[in-house]
């Protein structure tokens, strides 16, 4: 079994929350060298997330949107801070 890493990068503000019915999407595609990849895209068509790899599989890469779907509302934010 493969194991699948993610890497998120979230972005913190003193905004208020994003309401669940906002209109982020995620966006599978192919990169260059054929491999399945996402990036999670706001309204605007910003993208505030991607997958940061390539996944041979396009089940793995739907198995890690389907992650952070599930994990997100409850990810805790870590704040580092410069010394």
């Amino acid at each position: 079994m493969r194991t699948i890493l993610i890497s998120l990068v979230v972005i913190a503000c003193c905004c208020k929350p994003t309401p669940p019915s906002s209109n982020l999407r995620f966006e599978v595609y192919q990169d260059s060298v054929s491999e399945w990849r996402w990036r999670l895209q706001a309204n605007n068509n910003k993208t505030i997330a991607d997958s940061g790899e390539g996944y041979h599989n396009k089940a793995d890469c739907t198995h890690g949107i389907e992650i952070i779907q599930k994990g997100a509302t409850s990810a805790r934010v870590e704040w580092s801070v410069k010394k």
